[in-house]
């Protein structure tokens, strides 16, 4: 029994990877839509001291990986991080990190494959501010989380949180 969330059709339309909620996980699952076979593609750890939630999937456009967003939260500090990995469309239990060396000052959330040629991703990335607030802007990096090639890693510049609709506070 889990609540679905945020599926996203594989490339050949056969399958749908989602975000699936439980009472106990929020991991990466797949569907063979034909024969309704559900298999969970991300296991995040929850123990004593983290917490992992994954979440947001997104899938390559060549059909081989998932890239999705995982929440640490980290007990003793009181402290959440959001960084995006990927996988390959098989699962993975130990999925790579791709945000978690980048230098981007805040979260980095929702991946997006673009169609191009590298199958480049795009992402969310909140970012503080001095003060109070902060704004979300739109980053890129090249499938493998590396920016080496890219002319720019930032792609958008705003103050204002209203990014894909969003409410603004």
């Amino acid at each position: 029994n889990l609540y679905a969330y945020a599926p996203v059709f594989t490339p050949d339309g056969l399958s749908l990877v989602f975000e699936g909620r439980n009472d106990t996980t929020e991991a990466i699952y797949i569907v063979k839509i034909a024969t309704g076979a559900v298999t969970q593609l991300s296991f995040p750890v929850q123990n004593e001291t983290i917490d992992e939630y994954d979440s947001t999937p997104s899938v390559s456009p060549d059909g081989t990986h998932v890239s999705f967003t995982r929440q640490t939260y980290t007990i003793a500090s009181d402290s959440d991080a959001y960084d995006i990995y990927v996988m390959p469309i098989a699962g993975s239990a130990t999925p790579t990190g791709l945000t978690t060396g980048l230098v981007t000052a805040g979260t980095s959330e929702e991946p997006m494959y673009l169609d191009n040629a590298n199958q480049n991703i795009v992402y969310l990335s909140w970012e503080p501010s001095s003060g109070t607030g902060g704004s979300f802007n739109i980053f890129e990096m090249n499938r493998d989380g590396s920016i080496t090639g890219l002319a720019k890693t930032r792609l958008t510049s705003t103050t204002k949180r209203e990014y894909f609709n969003a409410s603004v506070d």
